[in-house]
């Protein structure tokens, strides 16, 4: 298994999550979809290399899994997984990755 880190913008991406869930449901609903990225990004760490590559020619290096609604956007190298974006799937996600 790869080690796996969370860079800043993933851990702000999965801080605001929470806060939507918080002003828009209920954080039991949070729990279910926090829980549901978590063992993604166990499977992301087991098997690096099955994400979807990115097609975008500026954002090669990147792989995702998607997680139905968000998208995980993470660079394997090394033997190191990096969680780089967790992005909500009707955002601009080229923007939000520049």
């Amino acid at each position: 298994m790869a080690k796996l880190d969370i860079n800043l913008k993933a851990r702000f991406d999965l801080v605001n999550i929470k806060i939507y869930f918080k002003e828009h449901s209920a954080l039991n609903a949070y729990d279910k979809i926090e829980l549901r990225i978590f063992k993604s990004l166990k499977k992301i760490a087991e098997f690096p290399k099955s994400g979807t590559s990115v097609k975008i020619e500026k954002l090669k290096k990147y792989r995702f899994h998607f997680e139905k609604p968000y998208y995980i956007f993470y660079t394997y190298s090394n033997d190191t997984v990096v969680i780089q974006r967790i992005i909500h799937g009707s955002r601009d996600i080229e923007k939000a990755l520049k």
